[in-house]
């Protein structure tokens, strides 16, 4: 069987970093609601975190908001 690998954009990326961040959850339960494996998201965090909560675009955004784009898109 072949397995499937998906590419995702930065944009995608930077706004599942910011929902881990915004949120109290876990790498799984968020990986798990947006079709992500736990572990990439794990690295997204470690890539991106530190820019992001420099970004004042972070906290101007609720989670529901974050959420619904993230769904939209994929």
């Amino acid at each position: 069987m072949k397995r499937e690998v998906r590419q995702y954009d930065q944009e995608f990326k930077e706004q599942a970093v910011r929902l881990y961040m915004s949120r109290e959850t876990s790498y799984p339960k968020l990986g798990k609601e947006l079709g992500v494996p736990s572990s990439t998201l794990a690295a997204w965090v470690r890539e991106y975190s530190t820019a992001l909560k420099k970004d004042s675009h972070f906290s101007s955004l609720s989670v529901h908001e974050e959420m619904m784009k993230l769904r939209k898109q994929y």
